[in-house]
């Protein structure tokens, strides 16, 4: 799996690779949804009460805060993809993506914390650039870039969704 040299097992490594046999959320896609959103939103009240408001942090102006989310998301990626422990994993996943001036970056135990932690940080990145005055217009599919016949297609196109949207 991994070319680096084994680490000693720890409870973190443990309690990633658990496997969650009787899922409250099988066969409830709606409510796995509703639970994930919940999750990053506790999340993103959680770095809020510590840290402040995103834009009142002054190591938070330059990207940090979606380097940060990169590197949660690195981190999964590298226990999971790449079959590193947890350990390994975070010293990689520090030192690709962790901003530089940033200390405490740390395994949350599970994927699906990791990826809270993840969202949460891409919110406080898109407020960041909100308040900075982006765009925020989302370019649409170009015409002639459409899906392959052979693969599954969308239900309705982005075009169509966003119109959707729009009409709410």
């Amino acid at each position: 799996m991994s070319n680096h040299p084994e680490a000693p097992v720890t409870p973190l490594d443990e309690m990633s690779t658990r496997q969650l046999i009787d899922s409250p959320f099988k066969g409830n896609p709606e409510a796995a949804f509703k639970k994930a959103t919940e999750i990053v939103l506790s999340e993103l009240g959680v770095q809020m009460r510590m840290w402040g408001t995103q834009n009142e942090r002054a190591d938070a102006s330059d990207r940090e805060m979606m380097c940060a989310a990169m590197a949660q998301l690195d981190l999964v990626a590298l226990k999971g993809i790449g079959g590193l422990r947890s350990r390994e994993a975070v010293k990689v996943a520090h030192a690709d993506f962790y901003p530089k001036n940033w200390d405490g970056f740390r395994d949350y135990g599970t994927d699906v914390a990791n990826l809270g932690v993840a969202g949460a940080y891409l919110i406080s990145e898109i407020a960041r650039k909100l308040i900075a005055g982006e765009d925020f217009e989302r370019a649409p599919r170009p015409t002639e870039q459409s899906y392959p016949a052979h693969r599954n297609n969308p239900n309705v196109s982005s075009a169509e969704a966003i119109a959707e949207q729009a009409r709410v």
